[in-house]
């Protein structure tokens, strides 16, 4: 099977699953979106005042787009607060408007990666089985941009909490090295004892901790002794957490490239043409016999498409 006829039969299967309703369910995208943006720029923040070295390869993303996703997160904020996503078909058991739910479908089937190729066959195939309504065919763009930040919220969610890992491992060590390294010091491993007393060891502390062993020649021995007893399997534990959290953060950061790189492209996106392609709408009145949509300019096409969007409101 294809990568395009992958995509059509996930659009083609979904549509089957989506049970509809028409009314005047509030979108409750505003409130969700607000929150994500403020998660993506406080953990921003803190990345920036960070001076201990626990950044993480994903976490880069965020520092190098954070402008961008925020200028892109103010826009879709906009469109939210005039109506965007309210009054449209939405999903009796879930309550999300259906064309949330699609654009959410078609990031499942491409791993959260948009492109407008693959954009468009899903969309077409998904209206084979069910045609979306002309003011959802015109929310897509939206939609797509409020499913790429809950999402990239959700990776920096994972992101931000190993990142405190790291930081509660630095505070473990500045603790345990306070003291100094003289003769009436504690030994190391028992100053990390006292230190780490309350902590968990999750992988990502003990990643962090190990990653450290490499700067303690002196003391890195000491530091491993220590880890290997407070781990169930010694030394299998050790190297199985560290495979794992190397896995994770590899994961995080091609999931956040992703998200991102998504973004991009929908913000270049010409979506004018894309969206008159998409509508089915759009496709009948262009069949006219006259041919008068069709010469219209954008402007007066888009007054009529909303003329016949609330007729058919109208007419149920």
């Amino acid at each position: 099977m294809t990568t395009t006829e992958s995509y059509i039969q996930a659009a083609r299967q979904l549509a089957l699953t989506h049970d509809t309703a028409r009314g005047r369910k509030a979108s409750r995208q505003r409130k969700a979106l607000a929150a994500q943006l403020r998660q993506l720029q406080e953990f921003a923040e803190e990345l920036r005042a960070d001076d201990c070295g626990c950044s993480q390869p994903a976490a880069e993303w965020l520092l190098d787009h954070s402008e961008f996703i925020e200028e892109q997160g103010y826009h879709a904020s906009m469109e939210l607060r005039h109506g965007g996503l309210a009054g449209l078909p939405y999903l009796r058991r879930s309550g999300h408007a259906r064309v949330e739910a699609v654009c959410d479908g078609y990031l499942d089937a491409s791993g959260g990666s948009y492109d407008r190729n693959s954009f468009v066959a899903f969309i077409q195939a998904y209206q084979e089985v069910a045609v979306l309504t002309i003011a959802e065919t015109w929310s897509l763009p939206l939609a797509l941009k409020t499913c790429l930040f809950r999402r990239l919220a959700e990776v920096f969610r994972e992101v931000r909490q190993r990142h405190d890992a790291c930081m509660g491992a630095e505070r473990i060590l500045k603790q345990a090295l306070a003291g100094g390294r003289g003769p009436q010091a504690l030994p190391l491993a028992e100053a990390l004892d006292r230190a780490g007393r309350d902590i968990m060891l999750s992988g990502a502390v003990v990643a962090h901790l190990t990653s450290r062993l490499r700067e303690w020649a002196d003391d890195s021995e000491d530091v491993r002794r220590w880890l290997l007893l407070r781990l169930d399997n010694g030394t299998e534990s050790l190297a199985r957490l560290n495979a794992y959290e190397a896995r994770l953060q590899a994961r995080y950061q091609s999931e956040a490239g992703r998200l991102i790189g998504s973004l991009r492209a929908a913000e270049r996106t010409s979506w004018e043409k894309e969206l008159e392609d998409l509508s089915m709408a759009d496709a009948m009145l262009k069949s006219e016999a006259a041919g008068t949509y069709s010469l219209m300019d954008a402007q007066s096409r888009a007054t009529l498409r909303a003329g016949t969007a609330r007729l058919a409101a109208r007419l149920g």
